[in-house]
Order: structure tokens, then C-alpha cells, then sequence
């Protein structure tokens, strides 16, 4: 998904997601302000999210990833401001980099699932460990 392909989409309220996507790239989703939840969890070729990709998308309440166990990255500010994002799924069971400022301003991040083998991993990885208290296995 290309970059910016999406961004600003104000009626855009859910997405679908083809299983063959590799990258979601950078703004792609930016301010999609209607967007409630992504669900991409069949998306088993999945390897990067980009930089700003889902930035202020304020009503995201959710992101399941469970599916991307081939998840390598998650750009700078991907989920910045998605203010109420409650939990996010993981399926990777080897921490993708995290970009700096991945998760601020997500008051409402409660918990973020991770594969249970994995949750000490994630704990100490680089840019996930400010988040341990967060990770949970599944």
C-alpha cells in the first residue's frame, strides 16, 4: 500500500486488506479520523508498517496484527495519537524494530499482545521495553 494512499480519508470507517500486502507505507492511513479498527490479521506476508502510517487516527480502538508473524518493522509514529487505542495483537514471535514515538499519545493502549513464547523478548527489546508492563501473551 503505497504511501499516502489513504490519508485523510474522512468516511473511511474500515479497511480490507489483501493477504498478499508486504508494506502498509508511510501516512498511508494518516487522520483516517473514522477509521474504529484494523483487523489484519490474515495478512501473513506483512513486513513493514510505515512511518506515520496510522498517525491520528483517533477513533482506532483496536489493531490485530496476530497473523504477521512475518512482521519486521513498525515505522516512527505509526499508532502517534490514535488516542483511543485500547490494545494491539502481535504475531511476530521476534520483536519487529519500533520506531521512536510508535505508541505516544495512545492514552487509552492498555495492553499489547504478543505470542506467549515471546513475551520476556519483547519485554527487553529495544523501544518495546518502556512498554513491558503493556505485554501479554496470547
Amino acid at each position: 500500500i503505497g504511501e499516502r494512499a489513504f490519508a485523510d480519508c474522512s468516511s473511511l470507517t474500515s479497511i480490507e486488506i489483501p493477504t498478499s500486502v508486504k508494506s502498509i507505507g508511510n501516512h498511508a492511513f494518516y487522520g483516517c479520523l473514522r477509521l474504529i479498527s484494523l483487523d489484519l490479521s490474515g495478512c501473513t506476508s506483512l513486513e513493514s508498517i510505515g512511518e506515520w502510517a496510522f498517525y491520528y487516527c483517533s477513533n482506532l480502538t483496536s489493531v490485530d496484527l496476530s497473523g504477521c508473524t512475518s512482521l519486521e518493522s513498525i515505522g516512527d509514529r505509526a499508532f502517534m495519537s490514535c488516542s483511543n487505542l485500547e490494545c494491539i495483537k502481535i504475531g511476530a514471535t521476534t520483536p519487529p524494530t519500533l520506531g521512536s514515538y510508535a505508541f505516544d499519545f495512545c492514552d487509552a493502549l492498555a495492553t499489547i499482545y504478543v505470542p506467549t513464547e515471546s513475551v520476556e523478548t519483547y519485554k527487553s527489546a529495544s523501544g518495546w521495553s518502556s512498554y513491558s508492563t503493556k505485554i501479554l501473551g496470547f
